[in-house]
């Protein structure tokens, strides 16, 4: 492999890697709508100007970006 492609392949499989692991975080959090600490579902309460979607429950809050709460 030539040195010119190294630096563009490390640099897409790291932002292929960083997609994955964080909708997986998401979806842990998300949690199938309920809440790990307080045992309630998520209640949406706003969107922000990028799409994402912000859920509290009590004083926990989350925003979910990618489509794990659909």
């Amino acid at each position: 492999m030539e040195v010119e492609l190294i630096i563009p392949v490390i640099l897409i499989s790291g932002m292929v890697y960083g997609c994955i692991w964080q909708r997986n975080n998401e979806k842990r959090w998300w949690n199938d709508g309920v809440c790990r600490q307080t045992g309630e579902k998520w209640e949406l309460f706003s969107y922000s100007s990028q799409g994402c979607r912000g859920y509290k429950s009590g004083k926990e809050y989350i925003w979910i970006t990618w489509g794990v709460d659909k």
